[in-house]
């Protein structure tokens, strides 16, 4: 996975699936933006995918991992809701993130945009063939 903050959640994410005894690659566990803005910044219907295999309620297996996971960088509080497992950034990270952004430290960042070239942005002309 990326170096993104979604990845290290996924990535955290199937450590706590794993650690409630999924052996081998979990189902897509579908961590995504949250669709409702009271349920956090992402979500993944973790208890629902694993309930089957698990044979266990959603919204306990949610629980479970509500309550297993560690997410790096302590980026999110994490919930679980009905079978969802729900994953808000706290503002610490955010912070901390715009902090590295301004600073340019981080990859990606804002960087001061120069043309290629004296001509770089000059429209070309078209001749016509007559």
């Amino acid at each position: 996975m990326g170096t993104g903050i979604r990845s290290r959640v996924g990535e955290a994410l199937v450590l706590a699936v794993r650690s409630l005894g999924v052996e081998g690659d979990p189902p897509d566990l579908e961590l995504g933006r949250a669709k409702e803005q009271e349920h956090g910044d992402y979500a993944s219907p973790a208890g629902l995918k694993l309930a089957r295999a698990l044979r266990q309620p959603p919204g306990q297996i949610a629980e479970r991992i509500a309550t297993t996971i560690s997410i790096p960088e302590g980026a999110a509080t994490v919930e679980a809701d009905r079978g969802y497992v729900n994953f808000r950034l706290t503002p610490g990270w955010l912070q901390r993130l715009v902090a590295e952004v301004a600073s340019g430290a981080r990859a990606g960042g804002v960087r001061e945009h120069q043309p290629h070239g004296a001509d770089a942005h000059r429209p070309r002309s078209r001749s016509r063939a007559r």
